[in-house]
């Protein structure tokens, strides 16, 4: 009888461990998906600070840089008709 409730303990203690690791593993896969969220995020914003850096730097010279690759001038496009839209929502606002 005394051998049957401690293997009774001893299966459930398994479980609860078995459990524990469980939730352990589903927490790091959230932490894992909450950088790889905030990664991709960080990186979207410093493409557009990046843009918007080389939009002002066209400004100042007046000229196109030369070694724009084809993503970075739609990109770029992107950035100014952004831009431009902002510039006609406050101009209507002013209105």
């Amino acid at each position: 009888m005394a051998g049957k409730k401690l293997k009774k303990i001893n299966t459930a203690r398994k479980k609860g461990a078995s459990r524990k690791n469980v939730n352990e593993e589903s927490l790091i896969r959230l932490r894992i998906h909450e950088a790889m969220t905030k990664l991709k995020n960080q990186k979207q914003e410093n493409r557009e600070l990046e843009l918007d850096l080389l939009l002002f730097a066209i400004l100042q010279n007046g000229n196109l840089v030369a070694n724009l690759t084809s993503d970075d001038s739609i990109d770029l496009i992107n950035v100014i008709e952004k831009k431009l839209k902002e510039i006609d929502i406050k101009m209507s606002e002013l209105e």
